[in-house]
């Protein structure tokens, strides 16, 4: 049938009686893609609970319940007008990535949060996909030429890689464009020197830290922290970070450099010796 995707046959001896008898195609492909994505998830240290999938239930979209969490999700897809389920792989690990944030995040119904949401759970999505099909491609939902239409974000070759080009969008998924871009820069999948699953810690982290109205200088400012801690401010992950948010124009407190904010020596004895005011 056109709403199922004949690549992605669900390979588990428990499916193998299955059929169109029992529940739309679709639905087992959405499980199936479930049961792999969590299982990358895993690798992340994300260790899912409980994931409530449905298929087939919202025309044209994909989303995920907003009390949706790591513990417990609620993700729903549609199908295209084609009649092709949006239950792609990097779709499907995109709404579970929005669970994920709800959990480090939260929910807040602001344009900023709502921004961040979808730009982040575009890089959850392209790891996923990458992990899954053995290389990595960054247009969301490239393997149907409809879902890419509706989806329309490229994180290399993005309509808008910079923030001050979107910044008075009113919708969250164009103007997340400029950050889904920021995670090819880093990545050493794409124009970086980050392996993509450090970055995402790191996205992780700053989620942790970024205060719950945090636009794109709030989320700028906590990535930066978070890289600050692990990786300190002298290395060369941390001036690959910064640079690129200078590179969507996110201005950091740090300039644009080829080399790290802490180049220098400092040289002459380890040790001297201070003498007491006190001694004669």
């Amino acid at each position: 049938p056109a709403a199922y995707n004949a690549e992605l046959i669900p390979t588990s001896p428990l499916n193998d009686n299955l059929d169109a008898t029992h529940a739309a195609l679709s639905a087992y492909q959405t499980h199936w893609l479930v049961d792999n994505a969590t299982e990358i998830y895993s690798g992340l240290g994300i260790n899912f609970g409980r994931v409530n999938a449905g298929a087939n239930t919202t025309g044209e979209n994909a989303f995920a319940l907003g009390q949706s969490t790591i513990a417990e999700s609620w993700i729903v897809f549609g199908t295209t007008a084609s009649g092709n389920t949006l239950a792609q792989m990097d779709v499907v690990a995109h709404e579970l990535g929005h669970c994920i944030i709800n959990e480090l995040f939260g929910t807040n119904g602001q344009l900023g949060p709502r921004t961040l949401h979808e730009g982040i759970s575009d890089m959850f999505g392209t790891y996923v996909e990458m992990l899954f099909e053995g290389g990595v491609d960054w247009i969301l939902g490239d393997n149907d030429p409809d879902i890419s239409g509706l989806v329309d974000r490229d994180l290399e070759n993005p309509l808008d890689n910079c923030f001050t080009a979107v910044e008075n969008f009113a919708g969250q998924h164009a103007r997340s464009r400029p950050l889904g871009h920021w995670c090819f820069l880093v990545s050493e999948e794409g124009a970086g020197d980050i392996p993509m699953e450090d970055v995402l810690q790191i996205v992780m982290l700053a989620l942790t830290i970024a205060p719950e109205n945090a636009d794109y200088e709030q989320f700028m400012e906590a990535t930066l922290d978070a890289a600050r801690m692990t990786y300190g401010v002298c290395s060369n992950q941390f001036l690959t970070l910064s640079n690129a948010w200078n590179q969507i124009c996110v201005p950091t407190d740090f300039p644009v450099s080829t080399e790290t904010f802490c180049d220098f020596a400092i040289t002459g004895p380890s040790s001297f010796c201070e003498e007491s005011p006190n001694q004669s």
